[in-house]
């Protein structure tokens, strides 16, 4: 063996490795641009996207994208190199490294850990015998893909935000809450002594003035 054919599994090897690297990274550059932005991205409330909305679809698109044309170059390339029949021991390792990783970093959605798996997979149907079939498979699965990560955790986002707005909401306009505390302050406004220990910050408070208070 010459050292051209030596040099070539380790290249794709690393290719492998890089291009399940590149899916968790994109896999994390989707969730932020849903859950950790302004963005509207509801799919149940397609009409209300605005112009953001369909820029942040764009650059979903171009990433996933740029990561099929990077998964297709690997495969025309090495597709000789890594089979299931030569090295079908090595790519269930590489397989199974990569689920362990993502799940040792918080990851429990499945579509997640092995989507990048079935465009390899159509990637390689197409190199071999180009057919309409394995393309539309492919646009299908990237856009299940990504309706997955929209609907998901646009939810996620959803009910954070209901969260705080309760929150809010029962902090500062719960009726009952005002209710109460107006007493509370009628009470300490009437009582001389915590009226002046409010106004006066010089006079000392002690753990037992505060728990009084407070009863």
């Amino acid at each position: 063996r010459g050292p051209v054919d030596q040099e070539r599994p380790r290249e794709a090897w690393g290719w492998a490795t890089v291009l399940l690297a590149l899916g968790a990274w994109t896999n994390g550059v989707l969730i932020g641009i849903v859950n950790d932005s302004s963005v509207d991205l509801d799919l149940y409330h397609v009409q209300s996207f605005d112009r953001y909305s369909w820029l942040a679809l764009a650059g979903m698109g171009t990433l996933l994208g740029a990561w099929t044309l990077f998964a297709h170059t690997g495969v025309r390339r090495h597709a000789a190199t890594i089979t299931f029949r030569r090295t079908g021991v090595g790519l269930l390792l590489l397989v199974t490294v990569h689920l362990v990783v993502l799940h040792l970093a918080g990851v429990r959605d499945t579509v997640l850990m092995v989507w990048p798996l079935p465009p390899v997979v159509l990637l390689a149907a197409l190199d071999r015998r180009p057919r309409m079939a394995p393309g539309l498979l492919l646009l299908a699965v990237l856009a299940a893909y990504t309706a997955h990560v929209l609907d998901r955790y646009a939810q996620k986002r959803e009910e954070r935000d209901r969260l705080v707005l309760a929150e809010r909401t029962v902090a500062f306009d719960d009726p009952v809450v005002e209710l109460l505390f107006r007493d509370v302050v009628d009470a300490i406004h009437d009582d001389g002594r915590w009226s002046a220990l409010w106004k006066d910050e010089t006079l000392p408070c002690t753990p037992t003035d505060l728990d009084q208070l407070r009863q």
